[in-house]
């Protein structure tokens, strides 16, 4: 039986963790580097679940989808760290190691909170934030997740008391989160020449779609169809709820989840996700804008967990914050500029400055 036809955002997900781990040092199909060392194939499928046995089959497949190669030029043999001899005047020798700093191409990543797009609530934000990457011209716009509520399927609220009887219907969900990338893209799109790379890692209301398609098996496929539809008519990637999408080396993901398969969360979650982690974190969830950078053994030197707040309207606060308790929520977009590996840079727009610039 032939195999299915590789989609090519699988493909393109492929060559971007593979080009993320040629920045972190690990080398490309066809440069061995000695026992042990992980190839830049190994660590991108591994990332993406992909078990030994069908790395190769899937690289070769995604090279045809593609028609090209990963690019080879963004790995750099790692080079030993120079050793500088110095004597001291008691007589002893002292080594120092000077630790390498990682290189490699920058990019500027306009990143989107969790927007909660639903009936009724205004759309002008969208706009707005389209109006700010046509005049800042990003390399990537990224949405973190959670682009939608999608209250319709929530299964907090059971659909026999008051509150469940005024959800709204999926489509209604669906017609109002293709309202609001449209007003986004119609607005990047008035920028001649100018095509950002577009990416949404989905968020747990996102999950919710697939959550409902596993219990009622009548309709699989066909909510996740409409969901999916409103990204790929833009050319937005989308990337599973709990997976990680690479930029540069930084991994873009709703939340980052522990090993027994929770989300991190509290006060100090960012401190403790940077404490665990071994690469650099953009995240959302909480809707709260935080920064933490945890410092390393080795030549990466850090680890930087940045949370980019929400994208909901100013003030505004689901109705499941009771009595309207924010606990620290902030409202705009956040510019990232990513190099070697690292956020070194983060430019915060709150949504009242984007009204006052765009509105």
């Amino acid at each position: 039986m032939p195999m299915p036809p590789m989609p090519a955002a699988k493909a393109e997900r492929l060559f971007e963790a593979m080009h993320a781990a040629m920045i972190a040092g690990h080398p490309p199909p066809g440069v061995y580097m000695g026992k042990g060392t992980k190839g830049a194939l190994r660590v991108a499928c591994d990332a993406m679940g992909i078990p030994l046995g069908g790395q190769s089959t899937l690289y070769a497949r995604a090279c045809r989808v593609l028609g090209r190669k990963p690019d080879f030029s963004l790995y750099r043999e790692p080079e030993a760290p120079p050793v500088v001899f110095e004597r001291l005047t008691a007589g002893k020798p002292r080594v120092r190691v000077q630790a390498a700093t990682p290189e490699g191409s920058t990019y500027r990543v306009l990143a989107i909170g969790d927007a909660h797009d639903a009936p009724g609530i205004p759309k002008d934000r969208f706009r707005w934030i389209g109006k700010h990457a046509r005049e800042s011209r990003p390399d990537w716009v990224v949405s973190i997740g959670d682009f939608m509520s999608l209250d319709s399927l929530n299964t907090h609220i059971p659909n026999e008391n008051l509150t469940g009887k005024a959800k709204p219907a999926y489509l209604a969900d669906i017609a109002s989160g293709r309202e609001a990338l449209e007003a986004m893209e119609n607005e990047i799109g008035k920028a001649a020449g100018y095509a950002p790379r577009r990416h949404i890692a989905f968020g747990n209301h996102e999950r919710r779609v697939y959550a409902f398609e596993e219990g009622a098996p009548e309709v699989a496929g066909m909510m996740k169809h409409e969901l999916e539809s409103i990204f790929d008519a833009f050319k937005w990637g989308h990337s599973p709820y709990g997976q990680y999408h690479f930029i540069g080396g930084v991994g873009f993901t709703h939340c980052a989840v522990n090993r027994l398969n929770k989300s991190y969360g509290g006060k100090n979650a960012e401190t403790t996700i940077a404490n665990d982690a071994v690469f650099d974190h953009v995240i959302g969830h909480s809707h709260v804008k935080r920064e933490h950078r945890a410092p390393k053994l080795g030549p990466s030197q850090h680890v930087t967990v940045v949370n980019l707040g929400c994208a909901l309207p100013w003030g505004h606060v689901e109705p499941y914050m009771y009595h309207g308790a924010t606990t620290g929520w902030w409202w705009g977009i956040r510019d990232l500029t990513i190099r070697g590996g690292h956020i070194i840079d983060v430019a915060d727009v709150s949504m009242i400055e984007l009204e006052r610039r765009y509105g």
